[in-house]
């Protein structure tokens, strides 16, 4: 995987049970299907920015370090401007992160180039 970073907007479809009594947005238990009045799905443009660095794993072991990367969701507004972020659920919030996994990359242009830790101007031979 080559290295990338930048940020992009992912369509995303919520859907919530309207709790009739109390007029409140529940979570809906995963599978079902069909809808009624008492359901309620939104639209929402969910903005997300991250990075991916692969990592080196040949050569001496003093130069090899792991992938690094990050996935951060800015945003999870819908068409009313309604922010959804803090309640999206658990479940949600994973299937988010892991289609940002796969769409940034496509979304990016540019080749992001990390920095190189023997660039860092930190000197390994400083304890020999």
């Amino acid at each position: 995987m080559s290295n990338w970073k930048g940020s992009t907007t992912i369509a995303w479809t919520v859907e919530r049970l309207i709790d009739t009594v109390n007029r409140k947005l529940i979570p809906l238990p995963g599978g079902v299907s069909d809808a009624d009045e008492n359901y309620v799905w939104a639209n929402v443009d969910v903005e997300v920015r991250g990075y991916f660095a692969a990592g080196r794993y040949s050569g001496p072991p003093e130069n090899c370090y792991p992938d690094e990367g990050e996935i951060e969701i800015l945003s999870a507004t819908d068409e009313s401007g309604f922010d959804w972020l803090p309640h999206l659920t658990t479940k949600e919030t994973e299937a988010l992160e892991k289609m940002a996994w796969d769409e940034l990359p496509k979304s990016i242009d540019d080749d992001y180039d990390p920095p190189d830790y023997d660039d860092c101007g930190y000197d390994r031979d400083i304890y020999d």
